[in-house]
């Protein structure tokens, strides 16, 4: 995705929501936000990086993107129990739903009044 021509734009485009994510990161998990900033910093400096790679925004190593559709339970098995997974709902959408089987909970996510 990264060394994708439109990669820079999209960077750009997520850079401030991303820094709002980095935000939350830092004040539920300062030690994690920062072993995670120090970790992508490296990458960063990496003198066969490409080039996108110094516009990554945030903490996180990686991002998933869902759009328009259900998706397939998610478990993620390159993770940590202490690690953590945001979820961030965004963009123009008038209804939406999150089920965490596990725990039998079932949220609606609809938009903020305007």
């Amino acid at each position: 995705m990264l060394k994708k021509e439109d990669a820079t734009a999209w960077l750009a485009g997520i850079t401030e929501t991303e820094h709002d994510v980095d935000t939350i990161f830092s004040l539920i998990a300062p030690q994690l936000y920062q072993s995670a900033s120090t970790a992508i910093q490296l990458l960063k400096d990496r003198e066969q990086a490409h080039a996108n790679v110094g516009s990554w925004p945030c903490a996180f190593s990686g991002i998933g993107v869902i759009v328009n559709r259900k998706s397939l339970e998610h478990r993620d098995p390159g993770g940590c129990y202490e690690w953590y997974d945001l979820l961030v709902a965004a963009g123009s959408y008038k209804e939406a739903y999150f089920e965490v089987r596990d725990i039998g909970a079932y949220f609606e996510y609809t938009p903020a009044p305007q």
